[in-house]
């Protein structure tokens, strides 16, 4: 038997791109660094990283980013079990820029 899960986030999950460098407009960033994302993300690995069992309930799309998303889940101590699968979606991936650091601005792919 499977341990209870003890918090169940609900929500967007998805790829965070990053940019490399800093100072530049993303038209002229040259590598980008991929991170997990989305509030729902952020709040199941607060928890597990606290000693919760966690879970998120989305749903990905049939690519390899949605792989990803199962695996870094996983890798953080997050059960990937509740994220489904949506044949008609693609896994969100969300370019954050960082500057100006006090309002950067994220472009949403999905």
């Amino acid at each position: 038997m499977r341990a209870a899960i003890e918090a169940l986030t609900v929500g967007r999950v998805g790829v965070d791109l990053y940019p490399e460098q800093s100072g530049v407009p993303l038209s002229q960033v040259s590598t980008f660094a991929k991170s997990l994302g989305g509030t729902a993300t952020n709040v199941a690995v607060g928890a597990a990283r606290l000693g919760r069992r966690t879970a998120v309930l989305t749903k990905v799309g049939p690519d390899d980013f949605g792989g990803y998303v199962r695996d870094a889940l996983a890798g953080f101590g997050v059960d990937p079990s509740f994220v489904g699968t949506s044949p008609d979606l693609l896994t969100p991936v969300v370019f954050c820029a960082l500057d100006p650091p006090d309002d950067p601005p994220l472009l949403f792919y999905r």
